[in-house]
């Protein structure tokens, strides 16, 4: 918001899509990729809400996104990916004051 011939101006912000591969994802047992993307959607949506994200979109926040999803039905609350290789973002994602990240495309491949 700024001031703006006497009043207030609100501009919604500049939305910057953040695409996240995950490769070599080793899976909690009994759960697909799919179901895993949808986790995952659901924890970068909150990491993304947060205030973390007010300056950049740290790729280590990023890992401990990844490493701390879970289903919501897990009363253990155990990380949905139990080892991965983060190979998107590969570096910090520096954010201005009216940009606001979102979630791009998630690709989740499975370790064979």
């Amino acid at each position: 918001a700024d001031l703006h011939h006497g009043g207030i101006l609100v501009v919604a912000p500049e939305l910057v899509r953040v695409n996240v591969t995950i490769q070599k994802a080793v899976l909690k047992k009994g759960y697909t990729v799919e179901m895993a993307k949808e986790i995952l959607q659901k924890a970068f949506l909150e990491y993304f809400r947060s205030e973390k994200t007010i300056e950049m979109v740290s790729v280590v926040d990023c890992i401990v996104c990844i490493r701390t999803a879970y289903d919501e039905k897990d009363t253990e609350k155990t990380a949905i990916i139990e080892d991965f290789v983060l190979s998107s973002p590969c570096e910090n994602i520096v954010l201005n004051a009216k940009q606001s990240p979102v979630i791009g495309n998630l690709e989740v491949i499975e370790y064979e």
